[in-house]
């Protein structure tokens, strides 16, 4: 039996099934719509291909000065804070080496990068994880500088 709160109650018992079908139906259109409604949103928001916004053009720029982060010793080994999480410090962290590289040059580009995070944030509304990434250090492993792996801190 039929609970009585149920869209089909009152129905002919033959006529349940087709009811329930295009109830059916009907979610799962409402579901797609809805689906594809959200991806068009999230990619306004997005400003399209993130790989042209600004913030993916300045991490590219940094990516190059660092290069291969050549070394011959883990004292030619630094990091940098790269970007800035929603409820602060660092979205990420590179090696980078002062064989090759000054920090002079590094800065201001990760100080901008960590700026356009920020107001990202800021006009987004965005939230994180919250979850603190500590500076790894950085040890000359094969010749380059690599971030040595250290968990987060909660």
């Amino acid at each position: 039996m039929t609970p009585p709160h149920w869209p089909t109650a009152g129905l002919p018992d033959r006529n349940r099934s087709h009811a329930c079908r295009h109830a059916g139906r009907r979610g799962v259109l409402l579901l797609s719509l809805a689906t594809g409604w959200l991806l068009a949103a999230c990619q306004a928001y997005a400003g399209g291909d993130a790989r042209s916004s600004p913030q993916a053009k300045l991490m590219t720029r940094l990516e190059a000065e660092i290069g291969d982060a050549a070394c011959t010793s883990d004292a030619q080994c630094r990091t940098l804070p790269v970007g800035e999480k929603a409820c602060g410090g660092p979205e990420r962290w590179l090696a980078w080496s002062t064989q090759r590289t000054q920090a002079s040059r590094l800065k201001p580009m990760a100080d901008e990068l960590a700026a356009l995070a920020r107001q990202r944030n800021e006009q987004g509304g965005m939230l994180s994880n919250c979850q603190f990434n500590a500076d790894p250090g950085a040890a000359c492993v094969a010749g380059h500088c690599r971030l040595q792996s250290r968990p987060s801190v909660n």
